[in-house]
């Protein structure tokens, strides 16, 4: 119910621009709409051209009861503008409205009061959207807004925004301002009778562009218990046949002088000479509602209230609507909603409904058209249809799992090679996705290893880089990942070894066709971890494979993603890439891991990166020239390994044919800050540097919510995107004696 109004606005004057009249032969759509607080429509009129909104009634016939209900309402109760600019006692006089693209967050929407009758959120609504009564709101506290990208108009009635962000209201419904499909009957809306509000508003916009071309509404204090469409509800408690109901539809009699009213003024009688007003809510009486502009002439609009009800005629009604006859029919009916992923990551909601007018999808997008839209949930999301139609509702559900256990399959494995004369173990997370069998790999390779910080094989009680990662964000983009085992230089294995160990865990995989597309592997690691990811899946497989169970199981490499990857300093050339039988300790290398030398490594296969042979010299020896995209990522304060040898890293293999996307993690170290993943109590990854346990170690300027630590948001996930989309070039190569 609306509250009285203020008859007694303050007010500045201003002038209305002449009258501009044009034709336009194709009519404006949601498109043409400006954005902004009371922005302009441009011409469009909501609703197509067949809604009663929009339909002329100069001509329509008049009711047989009008003069009853004329007498009802009073005939001498004046017309009364309720809208205008400025404000008196800090409450504004109109409806306010925004217009909104589809750049404006969603917000969560709370009903406390009709919810049952209620569209739910989200609804593009921000914090600051205007509220009715503004500054100090108080009435109604409605609040609009209208969406142009995708044309919905979204309304609240006595709204209250949340200090989180949401907002809290008694009633709210969206309406598809591309079609005329009315609500359920007996549901309200934003206001009593249950039609939208915005339609209805005397706006500035169109006075000023020299006509209006929709029916308007009204408001008057005593109701019947009954409706006419296009209301669908009633908030009167009498009885009486001369009360009006809700929906009812008074037009200014043609004969009614408007000559010696203002152009502005004339603009409104006009309108309400050919398409009228809708009684839309129990309010002051009659009180013809607009919206809230600082460019009314509130003096100005004080002349229509020489106007009174017997200026008016009620036209003639459709069927009224009562307790007793409320209109019956078939309930929309779901008969399916599905969901299936099309890419990783990227599902289609897809659904087969009967007897619709509208459709609603919580928690995201909102309203919806059509048989089916894409999402892209970032965690396991219920999503619930909802159809509406004049009759009610029906809903269906459909779940989207998103990520596999962190919990990974160990996988036990040995082999009489030098490199690991097992058992050796390869943990395994399978792919979320129901396609895990076929999905793309992950081979990840851990830091800390190759000297003295890490657990290598025989063992399990530290792999890598221990049980930290989940891996569950490549889980959620639909990659079985793999973490190899992998012994250590300290327990008295050559870099060669230790390289060849690491192959022959990729090679044991693919020969017993482990889980997963073995055309699509994607070589990854952190620190120590980089080359041994880059040279066995870089390196001709014949320099690895020999000492492994089976030499002639093949895979293809699509991509690497390398952090704070060790490169080659030319004074080290010699712990770099110098054949050798002496076992290679973190003192020769100066903790500068670096590629492998490969002691049964052919001399003529060592050339530099600008000669024309196959293979790179440094960093990482035997590699192949011209193979798949590589990320790699720097931290420009690496402590541990100094960034500019990082640097030389991307040159060399950029010299040897590689695309490199170098991402520089700007003020962070080592592995951008990730914090050392040593312990069991880090047991997610990517790792919320923001919350991570006392045990994870997570660098100091990372504590305590630094804008900074958003690594992997920052950083790495942007990073990765590149790689995927460059991963579908022909630049792959194929590994265990495969064409080049």
């Amino acid at each position: 119910m609306r509250c009285p109004p203020l008859r007694l606005i303050a007010s500045t004057i201003y002038l209305i621009s002449p009258l501009a009249l044009s034709a336009q032969a194709v009519p404006p759509t949601c498109a043409n709409i400006s954005t902004g607080v009371g922005a302009s429509l441009n011409g469009f009129i909501p609703f197509p051209a067949s809604s009663p909104w929009n339909t002329n009634i100069a001509s329509a016939k008049v009711d047989p009861n009008s003069a009853n209900l004329i007498a009802s309402i009073g005939a001498s109760t004046n017309l009364f503008p309720n809208f205008g600019s400025g404000e008196l006692g800090g409450s504004g006089g109109g409806i306010p409205y925004l217009v909104v693209d589809n750049t404006q967050p969603l917000a969560a929407i709370d009903y406390i009061a009709n919810g049952n009758q209620s569209d739910p959120g989200p609804m593009p609504i921000p914090a600051n959207a205007p509220i009715e009564g503004g500054p100090n709101p108080g009435g109604d506290r409605h609040v609009i807004v209208l969406d142009k990208t995708n044309c919905w108009l979204y309304e609240l009635d006595s709204a209250y925004l949340q200090p989180d962000g949401s907002w809290q209201a008694a009633s709210g419904a969206i309406w598809d301002l591309q079609n005329g499909e009315h609500r359920p009957w007996t549901w309200t809306s934003a206001d009593a009778a249950g039609l939208p509000v915005f339609p209805g508003l005397v706006r500035y916009d169109e006075v000023a562009a020299g006509a209006i071309n929709h029916a308007l509404s009204f408001t008057v204090p005593t109701t019947r218990e009954a409706f006419v469409a296009p209301a669908v509800n009633w908030a009167g408690n009498g009885q009486s046949s001369n009360a009006p109901p809700m929906g009812t539809r008074l037009r200014l009699k043609a004969h009614v002088n408007i000559s010696g009213f203002s152009q502005t003024n004339q603009v409104i009688l006009t309108a309400l000479k050919n398409y009228g007003m809708f009684l839309a809510d129990n309010g002051s009486g009659i009180d013809l509602i607009g919206d809230t502009d600082p460019r009314w002439n509130n003096e100005d609009l004080q002349n229509l209230t020489q106007l009174n009800a017997s200026n008016f005629e009620v036209v003639q009604m459709p069927a009224i609507t009562t307790p007793a006859n409320v209109p019956a029919g078939p309930l929309p009916q779901i008969l399916s909603f599905t969901s299936a992923e099309t890419s990783p990551g990227v599902y289609n909601l897809s659904w087969n409904v009967q007897e619709n007018s509208y459709l609603i999808l919580t928690p995201s997008p909102g309203p919806v058209r059509g048989n089916s839209i894409q999402v892209s949930p970032s965690a396991t999301t219920t999503y619930s249809l909802i159809a509406t139609n004049p009759i009610g509702r029906d809903t269906a559900q459909t779940t989207i799992t998103i990520g596999a256990s962190a919990t990974p399959q160990i996988i036990k494995y040995e082999w009489s090679a030098t490199a690991c004369a097992g058992p050796c173990y390869i943990k395994y997370f399978q792919s979320a996705r129901p396609t895990h069998a076929t999905d793309p790999i992950l081979i990840w390779y851990g830091g800390g290893g190759w000297v003295d910080l890490a657990t290598g094989c025989p063992g399990i009680s530290n792999v890598g880089v221990s049980t930290c990662p989940d891996y569950t964000y490549w889980t959620n983009q639909g990659y079985n990942v793999y973490q190899p085992d992998y012994p250590l230089n300290s327990q008295g294995y050559l870099m060669s070894d230790i390289q060849a160990g690491a192959a022959c865990a990729v090679s044991y995989m693919a020969q017993n066709n482990l889980p997963g597309n073995w055309n699509q592997v994607v070589f990854g690691g952190s620190s120590a971890g980089g080359p041994l990811a880059f040279t066995v899946g870089a390196a001709p497989n014949s320099f690895f494979l020999s000492g492994c169970p089976s030499t002639s199981t093949s895979w293809t490499t699509v991509g690497f993603i390398l952090l704070s990857t060790p490169g080659c300093e030319d004074s080290r050339a010699n712990c770099l890439c110098n054949p050798s039988t002496a076992t290679y300790t973190e003192d020769k290398c100066n903790n500068l891991f670096g590629a492998n030398p490969l002691s049964s490594a052919p001399a003529n296969n060592m050339a530099l990166a600008s000669s024309p042979d196959q293979y790179l010299t440094c960093p990482g020896c035997w590699i192949e020239k011209g193979a798949p995209p590589i990320v790699q990522l720097v931290g420009t304060t690496d402590a541990v390994i100094d960034p500019n040898i990082q640097y030389e890293f991307q040159t060399a293999v950029q010299n040897a044919g590689y695309t490199v996307a170098l991402t520089k993690c700007t003020g962070l170290g080592h592995v951008c800050d990730f914090g050392t993943l040593d312990d069991t109590d880090c047991n997610s990854w990517p790792l919320n540097l923001t919350t991570a346990p006392a045990a994870c170690h997570v660098a100091p300027h990372c504590k305590n919510g630094a804008a900074t630590c958003n690594v992997w948001g920052a950083f790495v996930e942007p990073a990765i995107s590149q790689l995927l989309a460059n991963t579908t070039s022909a630049a792959v190569r194929k590994a265990a004696g495969g064409t080049r």
